[in-house]
């Protein structure tokens, strides 16, 4: 195959537009990046992912921006055949590794969830099209829905989602504050350091808003508000709790992922539904 370089884009060898490249004077179609969602749990994966990522040279796993409870390292070998390649942070935001080999043939991205949650794999996709790449997405169910509707709050008076990191940012209490002017709900997704094996708890989570209030004092958040965590949304062994701030921060919700919901002004549905449904 001949190197793609600017030279034959500028002289219409490869085009973006149909993804093909001239090779000894034929038309043959560029390499594909499928990227898939594994779900909240193991059995959230569809037949079709699971054919199509077989079926390609290529499998990567992303392991970073989350973890699929319950799963080991066998158990995807069994789903997704042999020799799937995990990609730690570092690889997979500079690209290169994946654009490499798609220049082999059809490449499949593993994720946690659905794909599009994360703005990484939207730059992947962006970089793969820059080299005549086509992209594919297997949606898959997402935390964000999930913990929605197992928090018994609607799904449309929830404001701005955000991230509590283990950085000192101020951006999530800046989000709740417009949030709860807008009297809407907060969903907060917790960080989680595959590599460094931590993960941010939702008590540790609530100490971030507390010490975020003591700092900036606007009385949005106290050890009465009304909290919502969630653990290993959709797995088996879930744990789903309501209450106040404090009684909340004081359970053990156990191994990850963790997530965190702030509600805004309840409709008296949300209200009956979270006190008959999580013993509020």
């Amino acid at each position: 195959m001949l190197e793609i370089t600017e030279g034959h884009r500028n002289r219409g060898m490869i085009c973006n537009h149909d993804r093909y490249i001239l090779t000894g004077g034929l038309k043959t179609e560029l390499s594909k990046l499928l990227l898939v969602g594994t779900g909240l749990t193991s059995g959230d994966v569809s037949r079709a992912a699971i054919e199509m990522t077989k079926a390609c040279q290529t499998v990567f796993w992303e392991n970073y921006t989350n973890v699929l409870p319950g799963i080991t390292s066998d158990e995807i070998a069994e789903l997704f055949g042999p020799g799937v390649i995990w990609l730690d942070r570092e690889r997979l935001e500079d690209g290169s590794v994946v654009l490499e080999a798609l220049s082999r043939g059809d490449v499949a991205l593993l994720v946690h969830g659905d794909p599009m949650i994360s703005t990484t794999h939207i730059s992947l996709r962006v970089q793969a099209a820059g080299h005549g790449h086509e992209s594919r997405i297997i949606h898959s169910s997402s935390i964000i829905s999930a913990a929605m509707g197992e928090s018994c709050l609607q799904s449309t008076r929830f404001g701005r989602v955000a991230t509590i990191s283990f950085h000192h940012s101020e951006q999530p209490y800046d989000v709740l504050v417009d949030n709860l002017e807008r009297g809407l709900h907060t969903l907060f997704l917790l960080d989680l350091d595959v590599e460094g094996g931590r993960f941010m708890t939702i008590a540790g989570a609530l100490k971030v808003l507390s010490t975020m209030e003591a700092l900036r004092t606007d009385g949005i958040f106290s050890d009465d508000t009304l909290v919502v965590g969630l653990a290993r949304v959709s797995s088996e062994d879930q744990i789903i709790r309501a209450g106040p701030a404090k009684r909340i921060s004081k359970i053990d919700f156990g191994d990850p992922p963790h997530s965190l919901i702030v509600p805004g002004s309840l409709h008296f549905a949300e209200s009956e539904a979270i006190e008959v449904l999580l013993d509020l």
